[in-house]
């Protein structure tokens, strides 16, 4: 479910130790992020991953401290971490909500305008709830985007991670616009 919601893939059953090289290290280090949610910001940094498969051996004692609810406060920050998807489900169902009760409303006036039937006071109210309570619900949606957006731009990640610098030239020996450095 998390890796669908993203524009990379998490490697399933990853766990949180790596054995990585310097410049992965630096790269991971120098993302100030406050909650990190590891495994993502891992396959984030884009560099090349390789499983090494081994067999954990059983706990020697104890217990693990984990409950279920644990792993789904943690499975919850990774998919609200790299994806926006929450947000635009909350959205859609206002959306759906809002269509749902103008429909309504709209079968309910035609059957007053056309049919005479006489409407009590709830299907009015139940149309105001329902549309307006999908008006609310899209609006808020909205406004978790601009939260989503302010976020993102707070973790002040890089737009991309260099891996290598092949060629570094001085500002100094750099030609000038135009000019060739023959």
């Amino acid at each position: 479910l998390i890796n669908s919601s993203q524009r990379f893939d998490i490697p399933e059953n990853a766990g949180d130790f790596r054995v990585m090289r310097g410049a992965v290290a630096r790269a991971l280090t120098s993302l100030r992020d406050k909650r990190r949610f590891n495994k993502g910001l891992f396959a984030w940094a884009g560099f090349r991953q390789k499983a090494l498969p081994y067999s954990p051996e059983g706990r020697a004692s104890g217990t693990s401290k984990w409950s279920r609810l644990n792993l789904i406060a943690f499975s919850l920050e990774g998919f609200t971490s790299f994806s926006v998807i929450p947000l635009r489900l909350i959205s859609l169902s206002g959306l759906l909500a809002a269509l749902a009760g103008a429909l309504y409303g709209a079968k309910v006036l035609f059957e007053v305008i056309f049919y005479g039937i006489a409407v009590p006071g709830y299907p009015s109210l139940l149309v105001a709830v329902v549309l307006l309570g999908g008006l609310n619900l899209t609006l808020l949606g909205l406004i978790g985007e601009y939260v989503w957006v302010t976020l993102s731009e707070s973790k002040d990640r890089p737009v991309y991670l260099v891996r290598d610098v092949v060629r570094s030239v001085a500002p100094a020996d750099r030609p000038e616009p135009g000019t060739s450095n023959r």
